[in-house]
């Protein structure tokens, strides 16, 4: 073993995988470098491999292991290609859904936000797993795009992403402040990609070319450095959808989960007015939180106006509301209005979540 460790370190600082990478059609640096990283990865395992099919020893003492390794390396170039096209390819596919803007002239598409706050966040692990799990994520949204729409749909594709890059959801901000940082993104959507890329240059305190508003800062606070390496590097895109998810309004949720959502806030209280206070409760968050009408909504122009007008009216009473629910001796949705608005989130969460599944594992 350790003479095979020998021969491995050996080969590995020779650079035959960064010559051999680079011969020939490979012209894209992102390719070539994607293509010397997994033929080092089977450098190393080939050598290690005693098995059959591995490195055999008694070949070192009569010929060039180097020889050996490039053509190895020249023999596997096309298959490692094509396992780097269908990687990134998935990566690519998952940022697909992003609607059209063009066809929301008067009013920006609403953008749900994503149900899986418990996503994996662990590293990406083997190269071929970590391929996998993109290609899994691409083909599980692939499959939801005829049943979802607009903003349903780019919950999917926030979750595939969170899925296939193993990183949580961004964090999402009270809604005073999810409209300020939006006005911002609509008018400049590379602010996305902008504001992780300089909240990783801050934790290695390096200079970062572009001042970036504190608020956008704050939504990678989440992430470890690894997670916003990964979104930093991958494409802009990937890092637009996830805070698009994060500042935008969630896909209204259909008549029979709002009726379980009623229910389920009434059972957690007793007494005198409790009924009607807590279906003022469920208006209320589902104001703060949740487009005016669903996307599926065929009414006219006028309907649609009406509901917006009765959204903005019901969030300016909200804290009002929040207040007599916290004064209600027999409520038991929690001890301050944060405490409230987490238990009724975790109450929609696990009605609505089924709505857009996580990817398989």
């Amino acid at each position: 073993m350790a003479a095979r460790q020998l021969i491995a370190a050996s080969l590995h600082a020779s650079g035959i995988a960064r010559t051999v990478a680079r011969e020939k059609t490979v012209q894209n640096p992102q390719l070539r470098d994607d293509l010397q990283a997994d033929m080092e990865e089977l450098l190393y395992r080939k050598i290690m491999q005693s098995e059959a099919g591995g490195f055999d020893l008694t070949l070192a003492l009569n010929t060039s292991s180097t020889a050996w390794a490039r053509q190895l390396l020249r023999t596997a170039r096309s298959s490692l290609l094509r396992n780097i096209h269908v990687r990134t390819g998935a990566r690519l596919d998952l940022i697909d859904p992003v609607p059209d803007k063009d066809r929301f002239a008067e009013t920006p598409p609403p953008i749900s936000h994503t149900a899986f706050h418990s996503a994996s966040v662990g590293g990406a692990g083997d190269p071929a797993e970590a391929g996998e799990t993109f290609t899994d994520a691409a083909d599980w949204l692939r499959s939801k795009q005829r049943h979802l729409r607009d903003s349903s749909k780019l919950s999917a594709s926030a979750a595939s992403i969170m899925h296939g890059y193993r990183v949580p959801a961004v964090t999402r901000p009270p809604l005073p402040e999810r409209k300020r940082l939006k006005a911002m993104l609509d008018s400049n959507p590379e602010l996305a990609h902008r504001s992780v890329s300089a909240m990783r240059a801050l934790i290695e305190s390096e200079p970062y070319p572009f001042t970036v508003d504190e608020g956008l800062l704050a939504l990678w606070d989440n992430y470890s450095f690894d997670q916003m390496d990964a979104i930093a590097s991958a494409p802009p895109k990937v890092a637009q959808v996830l805070v698009d998810a994060a500042v935008s309004d969630r896909a209204r949720p259909s008549r029979n989960v709002l009726r379980l959502f009623g229910a389920s806030v009434r059972a957690l209280g007793t007494g005198k007015g409790w009924a009607r206070l807590a279906a003022e409760t469920c208006e209320t968050f589902i104001a703060l939180e949740f487009e005016a009408y669903s996307s599926f909504d065929t009414t006219g122009s006028e309907y649609r106006d009406e509901r917006l007008a009765g959204r903005r009216i019901t969030v300016l009473k909200s804290p009002e509301v929040f207040a007599r629910v916290l004064a209600h001796p027999g409520q038991r949705l929690g001890m301050t209005e944060n405490d409230i608005y987490e238990q009724l989130d975790r109450l929609i969460t696990t009605m609505t979540e089924f709505d857009v599944k996580a990817p398989a594992a």
